[in-house]
């Protein structure tokens, strides 16, 4: 596999053929996969095996040293993988566009040969994380067995998950604005005492998990606000909630919908899945119009903003509308034969948000 990278440089030269470094599994961990590298000059990211490590100490010092792992680097990662394979709505456009994009070698081998060891740790590291969760997330495998039969939300997980990955994503603005890097650890402590106090706000399972979801992002407002201001604060937490699956979203979407034999019923099955599974009792749907051409359904209360009201911060409910254009871009209407229609949202100060699927008159 690495005999086929080929990266072209910026200006003249061969292309680079040889990445900085290879982030595996442990199944990959043998002495000889890493004597390889090593040979190549490639640093191996690959955590150990227990019975590696068991071996070795029953050597004593024979045993030598341990490999090097950088947990940081191999854990974000694996983290975006996970993510990109577990959110319920995401199930159909991860599979699929695993399956289109899993040729792209160029793109596998930039993620492994970003050369961002010391620059993560100064100004501008947060541009390279996104690059480097892009160019990861792209290569995800099936974690989770999604190819055959539906998917089964597992909400805890999901949203775990997702927090997390919003959590790395602000560990990288801390340090571009040289603020603590132990914030990260106050903004989740933060947020299990917002949770605690907004039991009463639960009306079923899933706004359990969707209320955890936004206070991550209420508890990090708090935490930035006095250290940025309010416009840089909100610019922060909705990169960090928006950016690191933003590209990888709209890859999977675009997948999703060129494969579909039918791009608008697939989009509105998948609408409908996800207000049954992802949102729930907390938000409230009217569906004017449902038939074969439109699928027009408008949230008449939305969960997030309620959430954000009461917890004074609806400044941030805008930051919740603006991750759904990570899919919305996606669409193409001259190919896909539909066109998608929000005109204003509730975060935006309109009395509903209206999302409008509409086949195209030539399709129709």
């Amino acid at each position: 596999m690495l005999e086929r990278i080929r990266i072209p440089r910026r200006g003249l030269g061969r292309p680079r053929e040889r990445p900085a470094r290879v982030l595996a599994d442990k199944a990959y961990s043998s002495r000889d996969n890493r004597a390889n590298l090593r040979r190549r000059g490639i640093k191996a990211v690959v955590p150990i095996k227990k019975d590696q490590q068991a071996n070795r100490l029953k050597r004593g010092s024979a045993g030598g040293r341990p490999p090097g792992f950088d947990a940081l680097d191999h854990g974000f990662g694996r983290r975006m993988d996970m993510i990109v394979g577990g959110v319920p709505h995401w199930r159909r456009q991860s599979t699929q566009a695993c399956q289109r994009l899993v040729g792209r070698w160029s793109a596998l081998a930039c993620s492994l040969g970003r050369e961002h060891d010391q620059s993560r740790l100064h100004a501008g590291s947060r541009s390279c994380t996104r690059r480097a969760v892009h160019e990861r997330t792209i290569m995800s495998t099936d974690q989770f067995g999604l190819a055959e039969g539906d998917y089964v939300p597992d909400p805890d997980r999901d949203t775990t998950l997702l927090i997390d990955a919003f959590y790395d994503h602000l560990a990288a603005t801390l340090l571009e604005y040289a603020l603590p890097s132990d914030l990260t650890t106050a903004m989740r402590a933060r947020q299990g005492e917002l949770e605690a106090a907004n039991q009463h706000l639960i009306v079923d399972e899933p706004a359990r998990h969707n209320l955890r979801m936004t206070l991550a992002l209420v508890a990090a407002y708090e935490f930035l606000l006095p250290r940025l201001g309010r416009q840089t604060a909100i610019a922060a937490v909705r990169a960090a909630f928006v950016e690191p699956l933003g590209d990888t979203m709209k890859e999977g979407t675009r997948a999703m919908l060129d494969t579909a034999p039918d791009a608008f019923q697939a989009m509105v099955e998948l609408s409908k899945s996800r207000e049954e599974y992802a949102f729930g009792k907390g938000f409230v749907f009217a569906r004017p119009v449902d038939d074969d051409k439109r699928y027009h359904v408008d949230v008449r209360r939305c969960f997030y903003h309620d959430v954000l009201v009461a917890n004074s911060a609806p400044e941030l409910t805008p930051v919740m509308c603006a991750f759904d254009a990570n899919w919305i871009e996606a669409i193409a209407p001259d190919r896909h034969g539909f066109h998608f229609d929000r005109r204003t949202t509730i975060g935006t100060g309109g009395t509903h948000c209206p999302f409008h699927f509409s086949r195209s008159q030539e399709a129709g």
